[in-house]
């Protein structure tokens, strides 16, 4: 049932007398249960990491600002990029707040920041069209390095 014919049914089972209004035992029935299933679903807020912006078109010679907050608790958190047409690659890997593995920034127009081991930051400075595409943010509780 769509939110319209939901609202429709609500408001038929509505009797309307001077300034007072009765509701229907069994829509008021529906309608707490209802209530109910979206407290219910209310509980779990952080289901995962979270950018922002979800997307962004600019110009040449722009900068661009992407954020990204991590599951709470997280304390690695990865950028990657694909490019239009291209596969995806790593740009950069934090712990907590240092810098562990920059390898796949691609130039100096690409900086990262992580401050106090919480939120990063990916800004380009001026963005260029071969920067196009699609970039990921990751967080995990923790990596291991394999040598």
């Amino acid at each position: 049932m769509d939110l319209l014919s939901f609202l429709l049914i609500l408001t038929s089972s509505v009797i309307w007398k001077s300034s007072q209004f009765y509701l229907d035992p069994a829509m008021l029935s529906m309608l707490l249960s209802l209530v109910s299933l979206c407290l219910l679903g209310a509980r779990h807020t952080s289901a995962g990491v979270t950018q922002f912006p979800s997307h962004r078109v600019v110009e040449k010679k722009q900068s661009v600002t992407l954020r990204c907050d991590p599951v709470p608790g997280h304390q690695a958190l990865f950028w990657y990029q694909r490019a239009v047409g291209k596969e995806i690659t790593f740009l950069i890997y934090f712990l907590r707040e240092n810098k562990q593995d920059e390898s796949g920034m691609p130039n100096k127009r690409f900086s990262a920041e992580r401050t106090g081991g919480t939120f990063s930051t990916l800004k380009i400075q001026p963005a260029e069209l071969e920067d196009s595409g699609v970039y990921f943010c990751a967080s995990s509780q923790d990596t291991v390095l394999q040598s």
